[in-house]
């Protein structure tokens, strides 16, 4: 009887919170994703430099199905720092 009172006072603490982020909320913002990547290969964050990969190569190496764009950079992963 205890374990059915604890979920239902967690479950309905937790309701509320299925309210967060609604649409119109932080995070629906358009992302221009060239601008962005552009800025990040030229940042000199990365030990070697950065190979666009063909389009769709998200979907297969991160089982990505949906996205509605998507940019996969890649080095050869030989340099370390």
């Amino acid at each position: 009887m205890m374990k059915h009172l604890i979920a239902l006072v967690l479950a309905l603490t937790l309701l509320p919170l299925s309210a967060c982020g609604a649409p119109g909320g932080p995070g629906d913002r358009e992302i221009d994703l060239e601008t962005l990547a552009a800025s990040l290969l030229e940042s000199g964050v990365f030990a070697e430099p950065l190979n666009r990969l063909d389009d769709g190569i998200a979907e297969i190496l991160y089982d990505i199905d949906g996205a509605s764009a998507a940019l996969v950079y890649a080095g050869s992963g030989a340099a370390g720092r």
